[in-house]
């Protein structure tokens, strides 16, 4: 989607499908099994005891478009991209940084661009895998990232709901950001009992919670150290 957005800005094209796909295979599934990655009970990203990910499958498509292109053919216009950003750790192939810096970073970028202040941002659609390093270290980067804030930043984890959808998840979730500030319900993490201790970040477990949200954010962290920060906002003719 950074790359879509990029071409737009460039005068590129002026309107771009971005999105990915995956679907589950036993190469996949053993690759991740290799890196005792994977849970065989369902996921619990962000909790104190969780032991890895589940694998998922799915697909997803954004349409990306200038605002004029999208005036012009009268589109409906869901959400405005308003930042982004992508940094990498340059740290390991597959292990995050586990101090968050870049993926901090990456954060703090985006919201520059957004010219989006810490305190408006109402939901963070995490990366969350719910491998034990990679919980961690992104919670150091919320903690970086948000450091100051007047109240802890809103935080879940929709893998929680259809697992690590690997080239999907980007846009899967991203599309679900996007459905969170239209809707104004934040999804919970699901089996969440026991969360991470941060007093910087307000883990959402339980029953769904419904507030208004005018900029919320989806957050990205892969292999290899790359970190993707998407802000969304709505649009107001």
């Amino acid at each position: 989607m950074v790359l879509a957005a990029n071409m737009l800005l460039d005068e590129a094209a002026p309107m771009v499908l971005a999105g990915g796909s995956d679907a589950l295979c036993p190469f996949t599934l053993s690759g991740f099994n290799s890196l005792q990655a994977l849970d065989a009970e369902a996921c619990r990203p962000f909790d104190q005891n969780r032991k890895g990910l589940n694998l998922g499958e799915g697909a997803a498509v954004l349409v990306l478009e200038t605002l004029a292109h999208a005036t012009r053919r009268g589109a409906r216009i869901m959400a405005v991209l308003r930042g982004w950003a992508m940094t990498n750790d340059a740290f390991h192939p597959t292990a995050p940084q586990k101090d968050g810096i870049g993926l901090a970073s990456c954060i703090q970028r985006s919201l520059e661009m957004a010219e989006c202040s810490i305190e408006e941002v109402g939901y963070v659609n995490a990366h969350g895998t719910g491998t034990p390093l990679n919980d961690i270290a992104e919670t150091h980067a919320y903690e970086r990232a948000f450091h100051g804030r007047s109240r802890p930043i809103p935080v879940s984890s929709t893998k929680s709901y259809f697992g690590h959808c690997l080239g999907a998840a980007g846009a899967l979730e991203a599309a679900i950001t996007i459905m969170a500030m239209r809707t104004g319900v934040l999804l919970p993490t699901l089996r969440l009992t026991d969360p991470i201790e941060s007093p910087q970040v307000d883990w959402l477990r339980g029953e769904p919670r419904r507030q208004p949200l005018p900029v919320a954010m989806s957050v990205s962290a892969g292999f290899g150290g790359s970190n993707v920060a998407l802000v969304f906002g709505e649009y107001r003719a």
